[in-house]
């Protein structure tokens, strides 16, 4: 993987990186749904739409490639948020 990203001459297939995603989120709203909120009290009894969960680790991975790709909201949008986030 490190080759793939720190090196420009390779390619990866596009399905089979988004197939890796599918894979990625589905075991990570399993885990959500079924650890995280299953032993948290503040959860007893509520419902919970799987659809709507989003884990941290795909929020990363759509961070690097909206920046890689070009497709920031706005120039810095990230960088900036970081900032405020730290500053906060």
């Amino acid at each position: 993987m490190p080759k793939f990203i720190s090196e420009p001459g390779h390619e990866i297939d596009q399905r089979v990186f988004e197939g890796l995603l599918e894979v990625t989120h589905k075991i990570g709203v399993w885990w959500v749904i079924n650890v995280e909120i299953a032993t948290d009290p503040d959860y007893d009894g509520k419902e919970v739409d799987a659809s709507e969960v989003q884990t941290g680790t795909l929020l990363i991975i759509q961070m690097m490639m909206d920046i890689a790709y070009g497709n920031e909201p706005e120039e810095g949008y990230y960088y900036n948020a970081a900032r405020n986030a730290k500053d906060s």
